[in-house]
């Protein structure tokens, strides 16, 4: 969806989400994201989350269902930078479950907790999702990109940092 065209699912009661993951070497991972509500014209919950040994793909996924947890929200626009975490749960998941979770190869779908639960709760709320391209001066992407980043470079640095949620 073309970020011209949200506007049409926009509604009172709605619920903007920007997500993002990030990786360093050594397994260093981790994601944020942070919820605007339209009602309110403020942002209402931001968090990041840390999970060393992690992919770059399961904080992307991370993120959103991080996010998703928010209590209250209905209508829900997620930006996202991340192709693959998009795709893995608008097209790929439908195609997956109609395989049993198999590739087009016959091999197991990566990161399959994490779609199927994220599916389960986009599943049961109205969601949308806009792709923004990364770095390109989409504000809360910037914001997020920065929490995410600032996280996985602090871990760089100090290996003390624990897995977990890191409320802001």
């Amino acid at each position: 969806m073309k970020r011209q065209d949200i506007y049409k699912f926009v509604k009172p009661n709605s619920f903007h989400i920007w997500t993002d993951g990030s990786y360093r070497p050594e397994g260093n991972a981790a994601c944020a994201y942070l919820i605007f509500s339209e009602e309110e014209q403020r942002v209402v919950h931001r968090s990041s989350f840390v999970s060393r040994g992690s992919t770059i793909n399961q904080m992307e996924l991370k993120a959103i269902g991080l996010a998703l947890e928010y209590p209250g929200m209905e209508n829900v626009i997620i930006y996202s930078d991340s192709a693959y975490a998009i795709s893995c749960l608008t097209i790929w998941r439908k195609m997956w479950i109609h395989r049993d979770w198999k590739t087009p190869l016959g091999e197991p779908v990566k990161n399959r907790e994490l779609i199927e639960s994220i599916g389960k709760r986009i599943d049961e709320l109205s969601v949308k999702f806009v792709k923004v391209q990364a770095h390109a001066g989409d504000y809360f992407n910037s914001v997020v990109d920065s929490m995410a980043s600032g996280l996985t470079r602090s871990m760089v640095s100090d290996p003390s940092i624990k897995d977990g949620i890191y409320a802001i």
